[in-house]
């Protein structure tokens, strides 16, 4: 009952939002829920294509977050993340929900003066639910945002939420510098993923936009990759430190702590998806996505990607850490933004 009633409340605010009011009660009698709306091709014969199509980007729009930093000074610093919950994916099995991303992503977003974009808690706490009580099947009707198809990229609210992000960082900072935004899209890794590598940073996707429209020199993430190592490896190197010290202090007979180790030049998790399928970063950083804007904004430096786009995939010991560790979380974030030239 409680499953249905948020869905019923998750409906209405949706017809609202496209000035549908008058369709609440048809749907409800009809016994369509959010998921259905989302995801079937004809849930409610009284609908017509276009008002379907409008309620459904209402109905995702509002299952996501868009959230700014307290900081009086802004920086255009958009953080993701994507996996909070779990999610279905084309022809794979569900990705699993992955630990601490949502809360690290905010904390590099509030740290840097910027902004962060990622599911609602509700809708985790709602899909939680959900797969409790079907056997652990997530809805369909929640696409995951790091596989998408080129044809989706378009109409995704995720595309959305970065464009509204950014444009509206780029105000609040009077767009001092307008070639500094950036995107870092937060993923967790299972620490046995990349055999002693707790942080692998993924700038593929930007590469490749790059290398495709010829209008700057690659080298910029040559050195992109070198300036993360300089500023993070140190903190990881601290963070090691630090609990090796403490081990030893409590005497403990497990004082060997493997270093925690980053790398940017890594062959896997590199932010790419290939030609037919997106990852956050292929989004951020695709010139002809952020071309296809139409809101008669006459200023066209709003429809740039973003400069910089930077895939980050942490070990679960790595980000548990982090989360108990405000200092040292605090630290870590610090060194990315600077590494990326936000600083």
């Amino acid at each position: 009952e409680e499953t249905k009633a948020v869905e019923s409340e998750e409906i209405e605010r949706a017809l609202e939002d496209v000035g549908y009011s008058e369709m609440v009660q048809p749907l409800k009698d009809a016994g369509v829920t959010s998921d259905q709306l989302l995801s079937e091709k004809n849930p409610a014969p009284f609908l017509t294509p276009s008002q379907l199509f409008r309620i459904q980007s209402a109905l995702r729009r509002r299952r996501i977050d868009l959230t700014f930093s307290s900081l009086p000074n802004k920086t255009c610093v958009v953080v993701t993340a994507p996996h909070t919950l779990k999610l279905c994916r084309d022809n794979h099995d569900p990705h699993s929900s992955e630990s601490f991303t949502k809360f690290l992503a905010q904390r590099m977003a509030e740290i840097a003066g910027g902004a962060c974009v990622t599911w609602k808690r509700s809708e985790i706490e709602r899909v939680g639910k959900m797969i409790k009580s079907n056997g652990g099947e997530p809805p369909p009707s929640n696409r995951d945002p790091n596989y998408l198809t080129n044809q989706e990229l378009p109409l995704s609210p995720w595309f959305h939420y970065l464009v509204q992000a950014k444009r509206t960082l780029m105000l609040a900072t009077s767009r001092r510098n307008l070639r500094e935004t950036l995107h870092c899209d937060f993923h967790g890794m299972k620490d046995s993923t990349i055999e002693g590598m707790d942080v692998i940073f993924g700038t593929l996707a930007m590469e490749k936009q790059i290398e495709k429209h010829g209008g700057g020199d690659v080298s910029r993430v040559e050195e992109l990759r070198v300036q993360l190592m300089v500023s993070v490896q140190p903190v990881l190197d601290h963070i090691t430190a630090t609990l090796v010290s403490k081990k030893t202090a409590e005497n403990s007979s497990s004082a060997i702590i493997p270093p925690f180790m980053a790398s940017a030049t890594h062959e896997r998790l590199t932010g790419w998806a290939g030609q037919e399928r997106n990852t956050l970063t292929q989004m951020s950083s695709c010139m002809e996505l952020f071309q296809t804007l139409k809101d008669g904004d006459d200023d066209m430096l709003f429809h740039r990607p973003f400069q910089t786009s930077i895939q980050i995939e942490l070990s679960y010991r790595l980000r548990k850490h982090l989360f108990g560790n405000k200092i040292h979380c605090n630290m870590f974030m610090a060194a990315i933004v600077q590494g990326a030239g936000m600083a």
